[in-house]
């Protein structure tokens, strides 16, 4: 759908002759198209996701030979086993249409299908990001708080605490106006107190700890169960994943989770803001908790008792972690 918007007469033009099989995984997608006949299904299940891998890929390839693109994946270490494997034809045949792939990786999360990262990895350049240096959190400083008199002195203690990571000081900014250590007097930003004074959380993990551990109960438990699902979600499957909860909680815990900066979007649907809050999210759910919060994702993501191709790494995986490892498998 976001290959549509960004070149819809392009896109367009090259989905006709992949209608059929596509139509299968995308039905939104072949929406724009007149009369459009699916072609059968594959009996053998693995067929079918294949068919329907070579499908995307062949779209976006002959896209790109009319339109230069530039597809951008962060947290590839997270994708399912269809979607990675579409991003390695992608990356392994980028180099015969106008096509750029991006793709982030965490060098700290164990990597969910190597194979197809690996894949993707040998045809790739790579580029090792660094921290921030003192100079670029002066900005980020000077972005939050514009003309704050200590600028430079609370840059370097925030450079100091989070070592350079653009997440972890913009959580410490944060972290600095919720504790009133930096407040809104008189129509600017003021140091409320000496740096020396203050106390640092001991890392990133430890501070997006503390911020999940303040949040009322019935917020927490709706940010853990769609922390479990991941991705983009609507509120019908918020409702779907938050168990017993009733609509009015619910309602109130995502107003609670979107004002604590923990989920982020609105009408067009919502996910976890980021990763650390994701995983800190993770780390405060009960390990039986989370079994029956992976089940409940299986559930949410079966359409009337059938997997969508293009979900069935994703719904194999929730079964696995939730103990159903024969039904996963």
């Amino acid at each position: 759908i976001a290959l549509l918007a960004a070149c819809p007469r392009e896109a367009c033009a090259a989905l006709e002759a992949h209608a059929p099989q596509l139509g299968r995984v995308l039905p939104e997608a072949v929406e724009t198209l007149e009369s459009v006949v699916l072609a059968p299904a594959a009996a053998d299940p693995g067929e079918e996701r294949v068919r329907a891998q070579r499908a995307i890929a062949e779209w976006f390839l002959e896209t790109a030979a009319n339109r230069t693109l530039v597809l951008v994946v962060d947290d590839g270490q997270r994708s399912d086993e269809a979607s990675a494997a579409v991003l390695a034809v992608l990356s392994n045949r980028a180099f015969e249409r106008g096509l750029l792939v991006a793709m982030g990786l965490r060098i700290d999360e164990e990597c969910r299908v190597e194979d197809a990262i690996d894949a993707i990895k040998r045809c790739a350049d790579r580029i090792r990001l660094r921290g921030l240096q003192v100079g670029g959190i002066e900005e980020l400083v000077g972005s939050v708080f514009g003309r704050l008199e200590d600028t430079q002195a609370l840059a370097a203690w925030i450079h100091e605490t989070a070592g350079g990571s653009p997440l972890f000081a913009t959580e410490l900014v944060k972290t600095l106006v919720e504790d009133e250590v930096v407040e809104y007097r008189d129509g600017e930003w003021t140091l409320s107190r000496g740096l020396s004074r203050l106390e640092a959380p001991g890392g990133l993990k430890e501070a997006m700890d503390a911020r999940i551990a303040a949040l009322p109960d019935h917020a927490r438990e709706i940010g853990q169960a769609v922390g479990v699902l991941g991705g983009t979600f609507d509120l019908g499957t918020v409702l779907d994943m938050s168990g017993q909860r009733s609509e009015s909680e619910v309602f109130e815990a995502i107003d609670v989770l979107v004002a604590s900066d923990v989920l982020s979007g609105g009408d067009e649907g919502y996910r976890i803001r980021h990763d650390g809050f994701r995983e800190a999210l993770g780390r405060a759910t009960d390990p039986a908790l989370a079994r029956d919060l992976h089940l409940r994702a299986a559930a949410t993501l079966t359409e009337g008792g059938q997997v969508p191709a293009e979900l069935s790494g994703a719904v194999g995986w929730h079964l696995l972690r939730g103990g159903r490892e024969h039904d996963g498998a």
